[in-house]
Parts: C-alpha cells; sequence; structure tokens
C-alpha cells in the first residue's frame, strides 16, 4: 500500500493481510457435514464482510492517532 496513513484504511489492511488459503481437512462427515460446512462457510463470509465494512471507517493514521493519546 503505497497512500498516505490517512488514506488506508484497517478495512485495506484486513483484506491485505487475511488473503491465504484454508486448510483443508480430511474429514468424511456425509451429506450432512457438507451441508453444514457450506452454510457456515456463508455466515463467515457474510460476517467477514461487514468486518471490512466496518474496519473502513477507520484509517492508519485513526489508529496511530489513539495510540499517540496514551
Amino acid at each position: 500500500m503505497n497512500k498516505p496513513a490517512h488514506l488506508i484504511s484497517l478495512g485495506e489492511v484486513y483484506s491485505a493481510v487475511n488473503t491465504g488459503p484454508e486448510p483443508e481437512l480430511n474429514v468424511d462427515c456425509g451429506a450432512a457435514g457438507e451441508q453444514l460446512d457450506l452454510e457456515l462457510e456463508k455466515i463467515l463470509f457474510e460476517s467477514e464482510q461487514r468486518t471490512i465494512e466496518y474496519l473502513k471507517q477507520f484509517s492508519i493514521l485513526d489508529l496511530s492517532n489513539k495510540i499517540n493519546h496514551f
């Protein structure tokens, strides 16, 4: 990210550092397990999207200013 601190949102930082592949587990839980996994993936995806949107309100400069006030 080659931008000034006030233009880098925490949402961008979160997205940049959380792009790795998820580990694969070789556990056979049958059709019910596959359905559960699919539904959990949908919920977790939505949760992550909301987290990113929330973090976009804050910049690196905002965070730095909060830390400097201790």
